[in-house]
């Protein structure tokens, strides 16, 4: 009987033994996550802002490597170069020649850590002639503006257009997204590679070369005779105007227009409109 006993004192022992290590780790990890977020973060989202205004310029030039770019109207010329988690805004540069504006950076090694956003501003929505040069690993987005003339090349991020009416438009594109929405192209040139094009609710004309990415237009109107060539891609074109086409793609895959399936070659003529041309060398045309 008394050995009994000592073998449930025993047991009662190593229970609340075990109760005792476990509530001292549950305080030793409270303890410990406590501290680590308690602890100063050097790479905190506090937000540094700097704001440049100018007289006037009537272009931009882009030579930039990680601030996503966005151009606006607003009451003045000027730029917001921004910047959080560790970034150092030191390192956008700024010059105006000519009426030329120009935004530029250093390559993306220079960089240690952060976010980059640069603003700019122009008074008016037609106050732009042009904006040229190149944007690496940013995003470029134009909003609510009329530029006669665009020349860019954007690489490994995308390039938007809202609201934006364009005479001549030339982008090449790699490793990103082209999208336009309720804009006007009035003569666009695009060379899209890794890359899908996606316009809605817009008017276009369009010569577009795509390298391994799909062209999407959804409820837009074709303005002039534009071509589309995808070497891997699928073309497809939702709520489509009445326009003549000329479609091709390869034996292996489909061509579906109106709702009906065709064979490798489709050619449809209605006098006076547009001829939209699509060529797919591996991928489906769906029109609808």
């Amino acid at each position: 009987m008394k050995k009994f006993y000592k073998i449930c004192a025993l047991v009662l022992v190593v229970f609340f033994l075990a109760i005792g290590l476990n509530i001292y780790h549950d305080i030793h990890t409270t303890s410990q996550t406590m501290s680590h977020f308690n602890k100063p973060n050097q790479f905190s989202n506090q937000t540094k802002r700097k704001t440049i205004v100018f007289k006037k310029f009537t272009k931009i030039k882009l030579d930039t490597y990680l601030p996503d770019i966005q151009v606006i109207p607003g009451k003045k010329y000027q730029v917001t170069i921004i910047g959080n988690y560790g970034a150092n805004i030191s390192k956008i540069k700024t010059s105006i020649k000519d009426n030329q504006l120009t935004i530029f950076d250093k390559p993306e090694p220079h960089y240690n850590n952060g976010n980059y956003h640069v603003e700019i501003r122009v008074p008016k929505s037609h106050s732009l002639l042009e904006i040229s040069g190149s944007c690496y690993a940013c995003t470029l987005l134009l909003k609510n503006l009329i530029i006669p003339r665009i020349n860019i090349k954007v690489d490994d991020s995308d390039a938007i257009l809202k609201n934006t009416t364009v005479k001549k438009l030339n982008l090449i594109l790699s490793d990103g997204e082209f999208k336009v929405s309720n804009s006007t192209l009035s003569s666009a040139k695009l060379a899209l590679s890794d890359s899908d094009c996606k316009i809605t609710d817009s008017q276009c004309k369009i010569t577009a070369t795509l390298n391994d990415g799909d062209a999407l237009i959804k409820n837009s109107k074709i303005t002039g005779n534009s071509s589309f060539n995808l070497s891997d891609g699928d073309f497809i074109m939702n709520k489509a105007p009445k326009i003549s086409y000329d479609l091709t793609a390869d034996s292996e895959d489909t061509i579906k227009f109106d709702n009906t399936y065709h064979t490798s070659h489709l050619v449809k003529r209605l006098n006076g409109t547009p001829l939209l041309k699509v060529v797919s060398a591996d991928g489906n045309i769906s029109i609808n």
